[in-house]
């Protein structure tokens, strides 16, 4: 068990970490933000797909698979600050689900009320977390437990499953909305014209109704 002191101490490295974090990725965006700008005034690139601001450092991505790449990648490197910080040998579980609950899931989920996810998608997700989750619980991939189980040992809800909770709070959220508002626009719109030969992925709303893991 740590002390006052100690649990100080632990808040303020993971502070710093975090904080060399952020200004790394800050380094990053700015550079392709900077690079992107270069491709736009050459004729390149799609202003629909991408937003960038290399001043401020922004570097939005409108398609679901750069921003779920994004996501992840940041929620690696904040769960990597947790366990070097907290380590699971020296902290409390629920001590280290705390802390993944105020820094690492948000990361992950932000923005993840506009996603279309398929089960490629969902596998990525879930791996990104059990590598965190393996880790508080003690256990590595040779013991051959399954994730479910190991979920209910910690009593933490898949991740996938707080991911279509939230796009529903979503939906419900733009349903209320006037109808002169672009969400509720957007959600009520109907494009016109044929979709191409072939089964076509499934819209938003078409995923948010149907059950988790039924997506493709």
């Amino acid at each position: 068990m740590w002390n006052r002191e100690q649990r100080r101490d632990a808040v303020v490295r993971s502070e710093a970490k975090l904080e060399d974090v952020e200004l790394k990725d800050d380094r990053r965006v700015r550079t392709e933000g900077s690079f992107s700008d270069m491709v736009r005034e050459s004729g390149g690139g799609n202003d629909d797909d991408d937003y960038n601001d290399s001043d401020n450092g922004y570097n939005l991505s409108y398609i679901t698979d750069e921003d779920m790449s994004n996501k992840i990648s940041k929620f690696i490197k904040i769960t990597g600050v947790i366990n070097a910080v907290f380590k699971s040998s020296h902290v409390q579980k629920h001590t280290r689900l705390k802390v993944y609950k105020t820094l690492a899931r948000p990361v992950l989920t932000y923005g993840s009320e506009a996603w279309t996810i398929r089960k490629a998608d969902e596998q990525r997700l879930t791996t990104a977390e059990m590598r965190f989750m393996r880790r508080t619980a003690g256990c590595s991939l040779l013991e051959h437990r399954k994730n479910v189980d190991i979920l209910q040992e910690l009593k933490m809800d898949p991740i996938v499953n707080f991911v279509q909770q939230y796009r529903l709070q979503w939906k419900k959220h733009v349903e209320r909305m006037d109808r002169t508002r672009w969400p509720k626009q957007i959600l009520t719109y109907v494009p016109r014209g044929k979709r191409k030969l072939g089964r076509p992925r499934k819209r938003w709303h078409e995923i948010v109704t149907d059950p988790v893991g039924s997506n493709t």
